[in-house]
């Protein structure tokens, strides 16, 4: 017999991971316009520029921008997100970020995650 683990105790009302998830999934539903704003990334133009774009620009620019050790980008980040105007396909408004700063990006300058967006005007990802 495998050995146990032992219980995960968290506060009263403390919502599970399922349980968060699918109020996330809720939120998403209510809101109209995103699948309007994520059904660009299931076209096959975004899927090729995706894959070309990281091709030419492997490294993470924001790790090379802090001096830390290169990382592979695996992500191809709007530097004004489409929503607030950004060109979906212009090369110019793209930059490679590892799945790190990617997350950090949208938390603080997009307002992802919950937190509200900047007021200051984009550009591209500094450290």
């Amino acid at each position: 017999m495998p050995p146990m683990r032992p219980p995960v105790f968290q506060p009263i009302g403390h919502p599970t991971a399922a349980q968060r998830k699918r109020e996330s999934d809720q939120r998403r539903a209510r809101d109209p316009a995103n699948r309007q704003r994520r059904a660009i990334y299931n076209t096959v133009a975004w899927r090729k520029l995706r894959t070309e774009f990281l091709a030419v620009n492997p490294y993470c620019r924001a790790c090379e921008a802090d001096g830390s050790r290169p990382t592979l980008a695996t992500v191809v980040d709007h530097i004004v997100p489409i929503e607030k105007g950004g060109a979906p396909f212009d090369t110019d408004n793209l930059q490679p970020l590892c799945a790190s700063h990617h997350g950090r990006k949208t938390a603080s300058h997009d307002g992802g995650f919950g937190h509200s967006a900047t007021t200051a005007p984009q550009a591209k990802y500094t450290v």
